[in-house]
């Protein structure tokens, strides 16, 4: 109530709400010598915002677990949705709809965001050279250290005659970035020798 008489008093009925709706107060106005005077009004509290906080972009390294959207709502009315789900494991760049649905005080919302886990390196392989001898068979040199589930494949490898060959080895494994290693099969010459007696007579 405003411009209340100087002396008069007010009592209120369905005052002081906190959750959001359409409430009817009644207010009393009571002073001595006057009839009390009987007051409707509506207190409207309208529904709060509801704010989904999360990065655009939220991007991790493959380690074989799983990585979850992390977002947060500012308000404990409700819980967060994920669609088609939170977390992922493997690498890849996933779209995700993040929403809340609307509660007794809180609007709905919803955000989109990118979860991308990026690929690993592979690690502990190594790829060293190798010296041979000419002997007419076919000479090689391999990848050592290979993780399960890796492969790779050679360039230039496998050669029979004398030379110095760089072979370039490809490691691939799914959710690894490849790993390319370069190494040099040498092979030398062989010794020649004749085979004739000392002295022939």
């Amino acid at each position: 109530v405003t411009g209340l008489p100087k002396g008069g008093t007010v009592t209120y009925e369905n005052n002081e709400q906190i959750n959001a709706g359409t409430y009817k107060v009644t207010a009393t106005v009571s002073q001595e010598n006057y009839n009390d005077k009987i007051l409707t009004a509506d207190l409207v509290i309208n529904k709060a915002e509801a704010i989904v906080t999360a990065d655009a972009t939220q991007t991790f390294t493959y380690d074989g677990t799983v990585r979850n959207v992390a977002a947060t709502l500012n308000h404990p009315e409700t819980g967060l949705a994920y669609v088609p789900q939170q977390g992922y494991t493997n690498a890849g760049t996933y779209p995700v709809s993040i929403s809340s649905e609307e509660t007794d005080n809180y609007l709905s919302a919803s955000k989109e965001v990118s979860l991308v886990i990026e690929n690993a390196e592979i690690e502990g392989v190594t790829f060293e050279g190798g010296i041979f001898t000419y002997d007419g068979t076919t000479k090689s040199i391999s990848i050592a250290g290979l993780p399960e589930g890796a492969s790779v494949t050679y360039e230039n490898n496998e050669q029979i005659n004398a030379g110095t060959y760089t072979v370039t080895a490809t490691v691939s494994q799914e959710n690894y970035n490849n790993k390319i290693l370069t190494a040099d099969l040498v092979i030398n010459k062989a010794e020649a020798v004749i085979t004739a007696d000392a002295t022939q007579t």
